[in-house]
């Protein structure tokens, strides 16, 4: 199975925000669902919503059962809240350099959008980064993934 990850260039002041604190060229990622729905994490919380109109796609591989598990995964995670916290925590984090915590709890918790992109991953037993952990994944460290490729 492939998984497409929507890496997201969207316009506006907080998106500007992110990327500016991030040093990245992305400031939102999401699960491509269909041709024209991505399932991520905004201030709705965890659902499907349309595609936006700039983004890019990278695609990581799954087997099928790990596929299962990261989608049974991401069923019981539908309808939680996003996490309000991390995005001032890790612009801060990010900028002195420091890593966040990880929710251990986040199961049951919140979530920003990278770090769900990342956990989904993770369900299915695929690690986006080595040498890092959900709490401190942003939308621009996508491109330093050694297992996620670009394709549009």
């Amino acid at each position: 199975m492939i998984v497409r990850i929507i890496a997201c260039k969207s316009k506006g002041l907080v998106p500007w925000l992110i990327r500016l604190n991030t040093n990245s060229p992305y400031n939102h990622l999401g699960l491509m669902a269909s041709e024209s729905r991505m399932i991520d994490v905004d201030i709705g919380g965890v659902g499907l919503r349309s595609l936006p109109s700039a983004y890019d796609v990278f695609e990581v591989e799954m087997d099928t059962e790990a596929w299962k598990r990261a989608c049974s995964w991401l069923n019981r995670q539908m309808g939680k809240p996003y996490d309000y916290f991390a995005l001032p925590g890790l612009a801060l984090y990010t900028a002195l350099g420091w890593r966040r915590k990880p929710n251990l709890l986040n199961d049951s918790g919140s979530f920003f959008c990278s770090e769900l992109v990342f956990r989904f991953c993770e369900a299915g037993g695929v690690k986006l980064m080595d040498d890092i952990d959900s709490a401190n994944f942003h939308p621009g460290r996508i491109i330093y993934s050694p297992i996620a490729k670009r394709t549009k």
